[in-house]
């Protein structure tokens, strides 16, 4: 199971969490805010907590990488979806028809996913 937290400046960008009731709204005093946007107030606060973050916006994830912050996209978090049987194979890839209609990602981004899935499917066969 996936425990996901964001900080307040996420919910005000999005209008709220109501569509998303797993997550977890985490404010620290540990992490000040002052004049930092939203972006770098949650690379901050995933730092101050040693988490890693999961983002489709480039600049978050590259923020992330200078962090040394572990970070993922959707599509990884799919794959690790299906490798922990959170999701079958049908939600995966009405799931990925989705993501690829939605999504900005190079078509490496694509093949490297590609990859990764059917390293996961190929394990769950030997299984």
């Amino acid at each position: 199971m996936l425990h996901l937290m964001t900080v307040p400046g996420v919910v005000k960008e999005l209008g709220s969490l109501s569509e998303f009731e797993q997550i977890e709204l985490i404010e620290l005093r540990e992490v000040i805010i002052g004049k930092k946007d939203t972006d770098c107030h949650l690379v901050e606060t995933a730092k101050y907590l040693q988490l890693p973050i999961i983002s489709e916006d480039k600049k978050i994830l590259m923020q992330a990488k200078r962090s040394g912050l572990p970070f993922f996209n959707t599509l990884m978090i799919m794959n690790f979806l299906m490798y922990k049987e959170a999701i079958n194979k049908t939600e995966y890839q009405a799931s990925l028809a989705l993501l690829q209609d939605k999504a900005h990602y190079d078509a490496f981004i694509f093949e490297y996913g590609k990859m990764v899935y059917e390293r996961i499917t190929e394990k769950a066969r030997k299984d």
